[in-house]
């Protein structure tokens, strides 16, 4: 557990006892699980959590009890230890350094490759001796416990593999692995068998790491078997005779263990006592046999005359287990119950009382049992009892409020190209959804745990923080000006920096203009960043409109740590995030990438690109280290929704005032006006910003809500406290524009309300006319033909700056063709000029899906020499002075 703190059990004795060597010697005492991960296509992370409810019925290291879901337990240690995936992990310790080309994870991997066997099965010995067989389709069945058997290879590259085993690790006269760790793997661990099975054995079989050990007529052996759903394999090494035996066959009932004793018979000369071919015959009939037999089952007798005390619909539902998942029950027909378990399904046919019999079908996997259903005090069926590997009984679900939203915001991410993303729907106090999404990055699931940037959504937690501050009465909202608690704050009019309020920078009304450009990608420490706020003029008056600034909130937070005398990211730990025990949840991309369950961020060039899966991943930045007051964040949908939960119930969790009430009734009460004009007629007459929030109604729903973008990255959380919903929505595509609208979709459907907008084809639509407006030129005056630039080229080159954009750089480049071209460089923004009349350029730069095209003007000074470049950022004429 201190490898992989996700794995808890239900004794926490247990947890701080486990070991990697417990684990792999199947001493753990935990009892067998496999119908939990079969066919599971849950994330490994996921599946392990879930073992947390999984009762142990034997002592620890008592005895051995096969337990696959405990491999995948160690592999995820191993690789959460070295930061990759488990599957890369073994190729880059096992597969490569063996040189074991033809070996690998995944049926679907497999499947690529041009030589390799599909699995099958017969339904009688008869039939598997006439070549009558029936073949398997591919599955995932163990790829969530893939340490424990969800591996392909070839019978070359597993004998490869055993040769290097027998000699600990040396391959060609080289110690490839680990001398030591091999003849720990090969010695016994736990005790498989005290009995001598026959006088060709040993007197005990007993287990190593991942190696049954045993004797064969005086020759040690160290063996292992595997079978999954059409396939059989087995290696055996005889170390004293340095034998090695490879099996593969790709038929369900293939018993490949005694072949090796036959070949051993064979190869070494040993006294034939067992005819080991009859007696694989032999057994091979009695597999056959037993799966004729499971069809009958194991059943009590059967009382007559006892009828169901429910109607048949009373026993549809989903049923869950926090262990082994969901069963559905349904009604086909008027009569017909079919019980369905993953890829397991049966029809449910009456037995007695409310018990039913049913026989679970998938290829050769067979499991006749007893369904009973459980009738519950207010006499609604409240659950079922099956027996698995044991009895289980399984609750029932709750109606689903909301029983097509995964297909339809599913179908929605693939008609508007979004990579990943996850939603999460907290109503009336319960988790009703949590679900993820396609991927996180090029080949994890996105899952509601995943980690993203939530950009804006930010803000709001910079609000609460400053609220806890105006709580102790450290700080007020709107009487002392911030310079007072951060002197660094100075603007060029000393009346602005004498009246400017936090509740003034919370709610954009300073009247400063946009200023993104100059922290964009800026390395600069936030105070730096703050002091060049003096060389930006005012657009408007203090408090007369809306201008939406993210240095400002910089500002705030800055001048809040100040007071507190700790960093801004140490301050909301302190305040916010401890508090409410948001364990998911910090600043910056870089300490998130530092977690196992992480999404990158991707862009598209095309809206085509997009919905066909063709994505860029972008590099994770600092982007918004400067002002991460602003937009620094990172979390989970799940921490999210209930960070919303909080605010909606006005700072209480549990029942517990945490939060600074009446600071955040302050936050939630309109501060500035966003936008004069009804958006529609499903929204209120305008829309109003608070502190870190937008105030709006929603078909006469009070509505707070924030949306986010930070590059890669855009999120939404959404609260209806009329209604007590709360929705969180996160993805990892530059173009998302699902998380902003889906929210709309959620309350119709789970609040019931006129359906007077088809909020998914508005998505669709948006986020094609998004993609049109990235590909379109922004406006340019029109250009003057054949007036060229009044300066030579090599003359515009040099280091321009200003005071509040920093510095900027254009270069000359010789192309290759005899021709020199210009560039130009603010930070991480690059791209070619190209001349379009006077002195003026077209500049194109781009960072990752970031784009800027405007027109860049040279200056002439009264020396006839170049003395500065105008060019347009955010919509504002800015002058760089050229450096001397």
């Amino acid at each position: 557990s201190k490898y992989l703190p996700e794995f808890q059990l239900q004794d926490p004795s247990y947890t701080a006892q486990l070991t990697f060597q417990g684990l792999l010697s199947h001493r753990t005492g935990f009892p067998e699980t496999d119908f939990a991960w079969s066919f599971n296509t849950e994330p490994r992370r996921d599946l392990i959590k879930r073992v947390k409810y999984v009762k142990t019925g034997n002592k620890l290291t008592s005895y051995v009890i096969y337990n696959n879901v405990m491999y995948a337990v160690a592999g995820e240690a191993a690789a959460n230890v070295a930061g990759i995936p488990y599957e890369d992990l073994v190729h880059e310790k096992i597969l490569k350094p063996l040189g074991l080309s033809n070996s690998g994870f995944s049926s679907k991997e497999m499947s690529k490759h041009s030589n390799f066997a599909f699995p099958y099965n017969a339904a009688s010995l008869d039939d598997a001796r006439n070549g009558t067989y029936k073949r398997v389709p591919l599955t995932n069945m163990a790829t969530s416990a893939a340490p424990a058997g969800d591996m392909y290879s070839n019978v070359l590259d597993l004998v490869r593999w055993g040769q290097t085993i027998m000699h600990y690790g040396e391959q060609d006269g080289k110690q490839i692995l680990n001398k030591d760790s091999v003849i720990e793997m090969l010695s016994g661990q736990s005790i498989m068998s005290k009995y001598k099975s026959t006088p060709d054995f040993g007197p005990v079989t007993a287990y190593g790491l991942g190696w049954i050990l045993d004797s064969y007529k005086g020759n040690i052996v160290y063996s292992h078997g595997g079978g999954i759903d059409g396939y059989r394999s087995y290696l055996a090494v005889y170390p004293d005779s340095e034998l090695v035996i490879a099996h593969l066959a790709n038929t369900d009932f293939a018993y490949l263990s005694l072949f090796n004793f036959y070949i051993a018979d064979e190869v070494l000369g040993l006294p034939k006592t067992m005819d080991w071919i009859q007696k694989t015959v032999n057994i091979t009939q009695g597999l056959y046999a037993s799966q004729a037999e499971a069809e009958k089952g194991e059943l009590p007798e059967r009382i007559e005359n006892k009828p169901p005390s429910h109607e048949i619909s009373e026993f549809v539902g989903d049923y869950t287990d926090p262990v082994y998942g969901d069963i559905s029950v349904r009604l086909e027909g008027s009569r017909d119950l079919i019980i369905k378990m993953r890829v397991y399904e049966g029809k449910l046919k009456h037995y007695h009382y409310d018990s039913f019999s049913t026989t679970f079908r998938y290829s050769s996997i067979v499991l006749t049992s007893l369904i009973t259903f459980v009738t519950g005090q207010d006499g609604k069926i409240s659950g079922l009892q099956i027996t698995l590997e044991s009895l289980v009984e399984f609750q029932r679900r709750a109606n689903d409020p909301l029983p097509k939203l995964r297909q339809v915001l599913e179908e929605s991410r693939n008609q508007t190209g979004i990579a990943g993303m996850s939603v999460a729907i907290i109503h009336k106090g319960k988790l009703i959804f949590a679900e993820g999404f396609g991927k996180r990055n090029d080949r994890d699931p996105f899952t509601v745990e995943t980690l993203s940037m939530i950009a804006s959504v930010s803000k709001a937690f910079a609000a609460a923080t400053i609220s806890e501050l105006v709580g102790e009465g450290k700080v007020d909202w709107n009487t002392t000006p911030v310079s007072k608690y951060l002197p660094e704050f100075q603007l060029q009019d000393p009346t602005f920096t004498s009246q400017l309020t936090f509740q003034d920078l919370l709610a954009h009304r300073t009247g400063f203009p946009e200023t993104d450009m100059a922290w964009f990608f800026n390395t600069e420490s936030r105070r730096d960043l703050i002091k060049r706020m003096k060389y930006v003029k005012s657009e408007t008056k203090l408090r007369a409109h809306v201008r939406y600034n993210n240095v400002m909130y910089a500002v705030a937070g800055e001048a809040a740590a100040n007071v507190a005398g700790i960093k801004y990211e140490d301050l909301v730990r302190e305040k916010i995030f401890e508090p409410l025990d948001l364990k998911n949840i910090g600043f910056s991309s870089e300490e998130m990438s530092k977690h196992p369950n992480f999404a990158f961020g991707y862009g598209a060039d095309s809206f085509k690109d997009a919905q066909n899966g063709k994505f860029t991943q972008l590099p994770l930045t600092t982007m918004a280290k400067a002002t991460a007051p602003a937009g620094d964040i990172y979390t989970n949908a799940l921490d999210l929704v209930q960070w919303g939960q909080t605010i909606m119930r006005y700072g209480k969790q549990d029942g517990k005032q945490i939060l600074n009430k009446d600071g955040i009734i302050e936050m939630l009460s309109g501060q500035s006006i966003l936008e004069a004009k009804r958006r529609s007629a499903d929204f209120g007459p305008i829309l109003g910003y608070g502190m870190g929030w937008m105030l709006d109604t929603y078909k006469g729903n009070v509505l707070y809500y924030h949306t986010g973008h930070v590059d890669g990255y855009i999120s939404c959380l959404s609260l209806f406290p009329d209604s007590e919903l709360v929705v969180a929505h996160l993805s990892n595509s530059d173009t998302a524009v699902l998380p902003v609208y889906s929210a709309y979709h959620i309350a119709d459907e789970l609040l019931d309300l006129p359906k007077t907008e088809d909020w998914i084809q508005k998505v669709h639509n948006l986020t094609q006319e998004l993609f049109l407006d990235e590909e379109d030129c922004k406006h340019l005056p029109k250009r003057i033909k054949n007036k060229p630039s009044s300066h030579k080229l090599s003359e515009l080159i040099g280091e321009y700056s200003d005071a509040v954009y920093g510095d900027l750089s254009v270069r000359l480049e010789n192309n290759g063709k005899d021709r020199e071209e210009l560039y130009i460089k603010i930070r991480v923004f690059e791209g070619k000029l190209e001349h379009y009349h006077y002195d003026s350029f077209i500049a194109n730069m781009s960072y990752s899906s970031i784009a800027i095209n405007e027109l860049v003007t040279f200056v002439t000074g009264p020396d006839g020499n170049i003395s500065g470049l105008q060019t347009t950022l955010e919509e504002r004429l800015i002058e760089f002075k050229r450096k001397e």
